[in-house]
């Protein structure tokens, strides 16, 4: 019965063939952890757009109210602005940075991460500032970090997130 369900329902038996670009969104949420949730983002072979946002609430309302979303929409089928695209971090030292491509302005980046272990809903997030230079985001990264991923914010207040990044 539980094998006949996976191949029925489980996202992964369909991802994979997902063409189309995507829009990714989530937060601490029991139902959707961090680690599995990336593991579906990079199953699709087109284009991944993510927003990760700190203390995101689990509700339809919630999942519904980001303005990505419809700007997502609008940048596939209409004329508009297209949300950054942020590449996995990779770390240098003690720093960590990622390439990104923006057709808007960012005017604020941030490093969101957290230091704790065990079930994902129980870290405690923290976030400092990021920096930009127009192709890369690159800041300092606090130690005994274990996971983390940027955060860029547009000159429209659109949030574009990289990939999770799980430090070993």
């Amino acid at each position: 019965m539980r094998q006949r369900a996976i191949r029925r329902w489980d996202p992964s038996v369909y991802s994979k063939d997902a063409e189309m670009p995507t829009l990714w969104i989530n937060g601490q949420d029991a139902h959707f952890p961090l680690d599995s949730f990336m593991k579906s983002c990079a199953d699709v072979r087109g284009s991944r757009f993510l927003r990760l946002q700190i203390g995101m609430a689990h509700s339809h309302q919630a999942g519904w109210a980001p303005e990505e979303i419809y700007r997502f929409a609008d940048s596939i089928v209409g004329n508009g602005v297209r949300l950054a695209m942020v590449a996995a971090p990779v770390g240098e030292g003690d720093e960590i940075c990622a390439g990104y491509q923006s057709e808007a302005e960012i005017v604020r980046a941030e490093l969101c991460y957290t230091r704790d272990g065990g079930e994902w809903l129980q870290r405690e997030w923290k976030s400092s500032e990021a920096l930009c230079d127009g192709v890369q985001v690159r800041a300092d990264l606090p130690a005994g970090t274990v996971a983390c991923f940027f955060n860029l914010i547009d000159a429209a207040g659109g949030l574009s997130s990289s990939p999770l990044d799980i430090i070993n």
